[in-house]
């Protein structure tokens, strides 16, 4: 059944959420995430014959060409930003070895990771500093005998994420008051708990696992409360070598999405069973070649309104120019659950480079680029803008290893967002869906042991 048309004040409601979703579109995949965790990581320090602690901390400081990421309401800024990890964690098998050279077998290994980063934004601009943040990246890792032929793991990973919220204006038709997005940030935490158990029978040709996750997603801000939801997932997946280092596989991942809050009558999130099956190969085909190529079928299952119903695809190479260099090249064709719409298509090309110079210099530059559509429209009345959207990210970075424990670097990053909108799809007249492009460069000093 069709919804019948709200009035005015639900249609304002839903004009904003539409808004806050579309603005923060990047928030859940799109966005550039600026990482708070160095990219090397030294040996650490020792505190028992088979425990490490990795410290570090590094200061960068950052200019931000669109700090609200709009279209015309453009304001730029420089920020300092403050970043800190601390990691407790077994020794390699490679740094615990007997006598004559053979590694020590390893029965358990473990990790727990906390890492931090907080910005400040240098500006007068009341609507720029409230962008202002603290994210947190925590976790655990544990792997029980990881060096025999049955291992099971256990990963549990905490992130606070502090994206800028856009700036512009929601205005409804019918002669509604503008509404203001741009006061605040929006903070999405997120937690993810993954079970995975791996056999290895015989010489270990063969490889099953059989994993389990539970992901909770939550905004702190009540106004995007409509978008909290939760999954569990269930996968299972059979790698058989053929090569020393090559494997056939095939995979069947099961999800399960529910929306913790949903008001079909406001907004229309509706909970989903997608699910996605593979069958491919991955490997090294020589030994400076190696590759993932996957092909598979997924449905989303949504309890109404359309779902996807189509091909999934993977295929990805990475070559290493020489010992201390590799680029990697990959396509990808896959489907998400989106709170805006039911859900979303990508076609994905990405590319990234890494090179080791000297030992001393670390250059990467990656790019990815996303051609995504917007789907599951038709519960709404009226319907809101049909819209596809251009999005491209780079990053690029050059540091120098000044010591094995201290570094210098500095970087630039490239957010750019196109969005393609249908006016005949739009009666409601909503606004504040915007492109925008975003530059920010940056120079860094910090330590990492």
């Amino acid at each position: 059944m069709r919804m019948t048309r709200p009035p005015f004040a639900r249609l304002a409601a839903l004009g904003v959420a539409l808004v806050v979703v579309a603005g923060t579109i990047g928030s859940a995949s799109a966005q550039f995430y600026t990482p708070i965790r160095f990219r090397n990581e030294g040996r650490g320090v020792l505190v028992t014959e088979k425990l490490v602690v990795h410290p570090g901390v590094s200061i960068e400081g950052r200019y931000d060409s669109n700090v609200l990421q709009n279209e015309t309401d453009v304001r730029d800024a420089p920020y300092l930003r403050l970043i800190g990890h601390f990691d407790i964690a077994t020794r390699s098998p490679q740094r615990m070895t007997y006598g004559d050279g053979r590694q020590a077998p390893q029965k358990v290994a473990f990790r727990l990771q906390s890492a931090f980063g907080y910005r400040e934004y240098l500006s007068n601009d009341e609507a720029i500093t409230n962008q202002r943040g603290l994210e947190i990246d925590a976790g655990l890792e544990l792997r029980l005998a990881p060096s025999r032929w049955f291992s099971f793991e256990v990963q549990d990973n905490y992130l606070r994420a502090v994206t800028t919220r856009n700036s512009a204006i929601a205005s409804v038709a019918g002669g509604g008051a503008p509404v203001s997005l741009s006061s605040g940030t929006l903070t999405r935490d997120s937690n993810r708990l993954d079970l995975r158990a791996v056999i290895t029978p015989g010489g270990g040709r063969l490889s099953l696992t059989a994993a389990y996750a539970l992901w909770i997603d939550a905004y702190e801000d009540q106004a995007f409360k409509l978008n909290n939801r939760l999954y569990n997932e269930a996968s299972l997946q059979a790698k058989y070598r053929l090569l020393p280092k090559t494997a056939v596989l095939i995979e069947a991942i099961q999800r399960f999405y529910n929306y913790l809050e949903t008001q079909p009558a406001l907004f229309g999130n509706v909970d989903s069973m997608p699910l996605r099956l593979y069958a491919g190969l991955t490997g090294l085909v020589t030994p400076r070649l190696s590759t993932v190529l996957k092909v598979g079928y997924g449905n989303a299952f949504y309890e109404s309104g359309t779902s996807f119903n189509s091909v999934l695809a993977k295929a990805e190479v990475a070559y290493r120019l020489m010992p201390m260099a590799r680029v990697q090249l990959g396509y990808e064709r896959l489907f998400d659950d989106s709170p805006y719409g039911n859900y979303l298509t990508d076609h994905k090309v990405y590319a990234g480079y890494d090179h080791v110079i000297g030992r001393r210099v670390v250059l990467h530059a990656d790019a990815d680029f996303k051609r995504r559509e917007y789907q599951g429209f038709e519960r709404f009345t009226p319907r809101p803008p049909a819209i596809s959207a251009n999005l491209l990210t780079v990053a690029l970075g050059l540091d120098y290893q000044m010591q094995d424990w201290a570094y210098i670097g500095v970087g630039y990053d490239l957010q750019l967002q196109d969005l393609k909108r249908s006016g005949a799809d739009n009666p409601g007249g909503f606004l504040g869906i915007v492109d925008f492009a975003r530059h920010q460069f940056y120079a860094r000093v910090g330590v990492s042991y």
